[in-house]
């Protein structure tokens, strides 16, 4: 299901292993990048690496560009 692309910028957090899993998964399957925003840190979300980076402690910003809801819908489950 399409729609009119969108930025979206959201606050995530994750609690266990499974969201990490699940957050990857989306983010390298993804057609559009995906930006983790932490403090300074800017991090490709497609990067395992930058991925683990990133202070998980507290919640972060994820921006994307999407014209597809259900991706959206599926990244702000993470939401804070």
């Amino acid at each position: 299901m399409k729609g009119d692309i969108v930025m979206t910028k959201i606050s995530i957090e994750m609690k266990n292993m499974a969201d990490f899993q699940k957050f990857s998964q989306i983010a390298v399957n993804s057609e559009f990048p995906i930006k983790i925003k932490s403090g300074t840190a800017v991090v490709d979300a497609r990067s395992l690496l930058g991925i683990f980076t990133i202070d998980w402690t507290k919640p972060v910003d994820v921006e994307f560009d999407s014209e597809d809801i259900k991706t959206r819908e599926f990244l702000k489950a993470f939401e804070s």
